[in-house]
């Protein structure tokens, strides 16, 4: 069953994850993908994760913890896009996302600054030669 039609949310309670993840895009830059990960995953756990704790109403530490839980599990191979991998690989992105915000929900706890901190996914996943 989706977790929209558990938690009864509408379509447009999903829009955040859509802000999130272009955001998460334009933080690992153009580099990303030309270095063999998959954007729409990497990015895509982020964004599952920002729609599932908007669902959930989560905000402030709660937030920043899913996010931070989903982020540690982001990645993917731009190798196996267009096989039936690549359409698992992004149901998984989908699924990690969710499951972090339940874990966040229910008082698991991530770093301070998972995105841009010094060992964040920015820095992690981002090409050394961008800004």
């Amino acid at each position: 069953m989706r977790f929209s039609q558990r938690t009864g949310a509408g379509l447009s309670l999903f829009a955040p994850g859509d802000v999130a993840g272009y955001a998460v895009a334009d933080g690992l830059g153009p580099d990303h993908a030309a270095a063999g990960w998959c954007l729409e995953t990497t990015a895509g756990t982020v964004a599952a994760a920002a729609a599932a704790a908007r669902v959930l109403d989560l905000h402030g530490p709660a937030l920043r913890h899913a996010i931070g839980i989903a982020a540690t599990q982001a990645c993917g191979l731009a190798a196996v896009k267009g096989t039936p991998l690549g359409a698992a690989q992004l149901g998984h992105a989908a699924a990690t996302g969710v499951e972090a915000t339940l874990l966040a929900r229910n008082g698991v706890t991530t770093a301070e600054d998972p995105l841009s901190g010094r060992r964040g996914l920015f820095a992690l996943m981002r090409s050394a030669d961008e800004p």
